[in-house]
């Protein structure tokens, strides 16, 4: 377990050292959340994204691209056995065909105004996923289906996914006294990223549903599940310099719910700041 923990964290640490080369984003943000015990306890959630996008150049019709994207998430919370969030690491590699439609011009013509209602792709899906003390670690591989949009404010982002997956630990099978066998799973997500002025509104669904699961783990709930995350932030104005230059937003988030690394739903309020680089 040791082990798996050094190598996460230490993983996430040369990506943020090296995040102005490799990474897009690297976001931090410490948090006080009111946990379903009622107690107040001290957090840290982590998020790192890098995207790499390679246009097929097309004349006519809709634009395709290859896409790469690899996102990790750590999150620590004080009262480990209370965080409904999970560690994640997501590798996506896929191919997409957009929905604004490219436009024939002529020489000296100016390109008129097009609309752009996102693009859906098919791609595979990688992950490792584990609970904050690594006592339960899975590794998944399969084919995910997404729909993304960049323009179109209230329409989410979709990824639903079909996955087998390996527990590579799980003290919860140890103590039922069942096998780390191969499964599948279904996931699907839906997310929004809404702005209104200076405010930016972020809820999330996740729902999963494992397949061929030993009857001890779907009697104890690992069959299935559904997790909501729902953020309002307050955006600062963008600073060139100084402290502030890496204050993104304050926000209040809700969380509710259960990941596919716990045998229960669990619940937290969390205020914090962001801190993007």
């Amino acid at each position: 377990m040791k082990n798996s923990i050094f190598i996460y964290w230490l993983t996430l640490l040369g990506l943020a050292v090296n995040s102005s080369v490799v990474a897009q984003s690297f976001s931090f943000e410490p948090n006080l959340a009111r946990m379903d015990n009622e107690k107040i306890g001290v957090g840290v959630d982590f998020e790192m994204r890098w995207e790499n996008e390679y246009t097929i150049t097309t004349e006519t019709g809709f634009p395709r691209y290859i896409e790469f994207d690899m996102n990790i998430n750590g999150t620590v919370l004080s009262k480990p056995a209370l965080n409904p969030n999970h560690q994640h690491l997501d590798l996506y590699f896929g191919y997409l065909v957009s929905f604004k439609k490219a436009q024939e011009l002529q020489i000296g013509q100016e390109p008129g105004p097009s609309k752009d209602y996102g693009a859906l792709g098919l791609g595979i899906n990688a992950n490792f996923e584990a609970n904050q003390t690594f006592t339960e670690q899975n590794v998944e591989l399969g084919t995910e289906l997404r729909y993304t949009n960049s323009s179109k404010k209230f329409l989410p982002v979709v990824e639903l996914s079909y996955l087998f997956v390996t527990p590579v630990r799980s003290d919860f099978r140890e103590v039922l006294n069942t096998d780390n066998n191969l499964f599948q799973r279904f996931d699907a997500r839906a997310f929004w990223a809404v702005r209104f002025g200076p405010f930016l509104l972020n809820p999330d669904f996740r729902y999963f549903r494992s397949l061929d699961l030993a009857q001890a783990l779907k009697e104890n709930g690992l069959d299935e599940g559904l997790h909501t995350a729902i953020s309002l932030g307050y955006v600062f104005e963008e600073r060139d310099s100084g402290l502030f230059h890496f204050f993104e937003y304050l926000y209040l988030q809700y969380n509710r719910g259960q990941f596919p690394v716990y045998l229960d739903s669990r619940e937290t309020i969390e205020a914090g700041i962001t801190f993007l680089f």
